[in-house]
């Protein structure tokens, strides 16, 4: 009986699936470091998947996902798919993020770990690695990225992240803090300031950065300027 699915870890010479069963073989791997969208390192036992797009601009599938990430970036992993089952339409590889989050007693984000699965409940978002991979039975494609997966790779808006926005603005002592609402707990947010709305927008030196959390509402604080300040909120990386 034919396995429609397979993923290997690419220990073997790749050669050796090569037109086996007409199925498509896709070897991958990233060199790293790959981030999540708040720019820290992706965690050891990450998922990376293979995603199918139907060409008629279909709902996208999961194909299948395994636990690649070692060391900060994927290792070298051999999908294996039955091309006929995949016909008319792309292949792209992913990073998955399944970080579990919780709020400490200062109110702070912290990771406690991995979901361990990659079902619609568990996973915050993708990105891709490796896009546009044509089926062709009985072919070996190497999809190894050139670079590693930063944390500017990912289109938040595109993946339906909602846009941060800002519910108050007070001045305690010589700062400013920021309420900040529809937050998410995987994208880290700060604040840029400036002296006019016509002009540029800055991140002041020692404006706070801090992840989302569950519950959408951070607070964000900046040193008080003399004059006037205007202040918007933008995703970051972690400091």
């Amino acid at each position: 009986m034919k396995k429609t699915i397979a993923v290997l870890f690419a220990l073997l010479s790749v050669a050796a699936f090569a037109g086996a069963d007409k199925d498509l073989n896709i070897s991958f791997s990233t060199p790293g470091p790959d981030q999540y969208a708040d720019g820290t390192p992706v965690l050891d036992d990450e998922y990376y998947a293979l995603v199918w797009t139907p060409a008629n601009g279909g709902e996208q599938t999961i194909v299948c996902a395994v636990k690649a990430a070692k060391d900060g970036k994927c290792v070298p992993v051999l999908f294996t798919v039955d091309a006929e089952t995949y016909k008319e339409g792309t292949f792209g590889v992913y990073l998955l993020d399944t970080r579990v989050f919780a709020t400490d007693e200062n109110g702070d984000t912290k990771v406690t770990g991995l979901a361990g699965k990659f079902d619609a409940d568990s996973q915050n978002v993708k990105v891709a690695v490796a896009d546009g991979i044509v089926s062709s039975e009985g072919a070996i494609v190497t999809a190894d990225a050139a670079k590693g997966v930063s944390a500017d790779g990912y289109d938040l808006a595109a993946l339906n992240v909602p846009a941060p926005r800002v519910t108050k603005i007070e001045v305690e002592n010589a700062n400013v803090v920021v309420t900040v609402a529809d937050t998410v707990p995987f994208v880290a947010y700060t604040l840029q300031a400036g002296s006019d709305v016509k002009k540029e927008f800055s991140v002041p030196p020692a404006a706070t950065c801090a992840n989302g959390n569950k519950g959408g509402e951070i607070k964000l604080v900046t040193p008080k300027e003399p004059g006037a300040q205007f202040f918007k909120v933008s995703t970051t990386t972690v400091k």
